[in-house]
């Protein structure tokens, strides 16, 4: 078993250090196998025939950074690990903090949280996203997993580790209450229950917001009756800035 961690002391680099063991109870001394600089987060890391992978983000400033950039690296050991390769990373108006990645029938699978744009990593929700390569990642829009109203989880989803087979997730996360206790939990289910698509119908962009034009209003819908009694029942939103008014 290969357990990988961070180690900081405040020196201006992330030490990456290494843990083995072949019963889980002794895991002798820890190796340094990489000396990064700056802050380095969420060391993920898979092996697949032969070839161990490990991604994680490089924060130039900690979780109130505008941005933060995803690297992959590659070992033949786990040990000796190549040159960072930069990832591309499809996820605007949000900044990536911590993720978690596994290999999905030959698909790159990453669960990971991100905060919004002039925001911190106190306010995060947990996305998705899929990569072909493991270095162009390309994020659901929706989210996955988001904070519940009033339950132990109501303030702040952190952290995941998951597994997947085929579309089935089994999920263990960290998040916060609103009274500021941490836990863990764990949930379960199909990907797509779990995704949920992005706005695009008029109340859920807008909110129950009266349309207006140069005419009169009429009844409540907020537009002008046009050729017959059906008033306009269906908002939604096309590309661009256009909105569509189905009559």
């Amino acid at each position: 078993m290969f357990f990988y961690y961070n180690e900081t002391n405040n020196d201006g680099n992330t030490y990456v250090k290494l843990l083995r063991s072949t019963d889980g109870a002794d895991w002798g001394t820890a190796q340094t196998v990489m000396t990064i600089p700056n802050y380095v987060m969420s060391p993920a890391v898979i092996y697949d025939g032969g070839v161990w992978s490990m991604w994680y983000v490089r924060s130039p400033g900690g979780c109130t950074s505008a941005f933060q950039d995803l690297y992959l690296r590659t070992s033949a050991d786990g040990v000796n690990w190549g040159p960072e390769q930069a990832c591309t990373f499809d996820h605007p108006g949000r900044v990536l903090w911590h993720l978690d990645v596994q290999l999905n029938n030959g698909v790159y699978t990453m669960l990971f949280i991100s905060y919004p744009d002039g925001s911190s990593c106190g306010n995060t929700t947990m996305y998705y996203a899929e990569s072909s390569d493991g270095l162009a990642w390309t994020a659901n829009p929706g989210p996955f997993l988001e904070r519940t109203s009033s339950g132990w989880d109501s303030a702040n989803i952190y952290r995941g580790s998951f597994t997947i087979d085929g579309t089935f997730i089994r999920l263990w996360y960290s998040a916060r209450s609103t009274s500021g206790q941490w836990r863990v939990g764990y949930t379960e289910g199909l990907r797509d229950d779990f995704i949920k698509e992005p706005v695009n119908t008029w109340s859920e962009l807008v909110g129950n917001v009266s349309a207006t034009t140069d005419h009169p209003r009429t009844g409540t819908h907020g537009l002008r009756e046009v050729g017959g009694s059906t008033y306009p029942q269906v908002f939604g939103a096309l590309e661009g800035s256009g909105v569509c008014v189905n009559v």
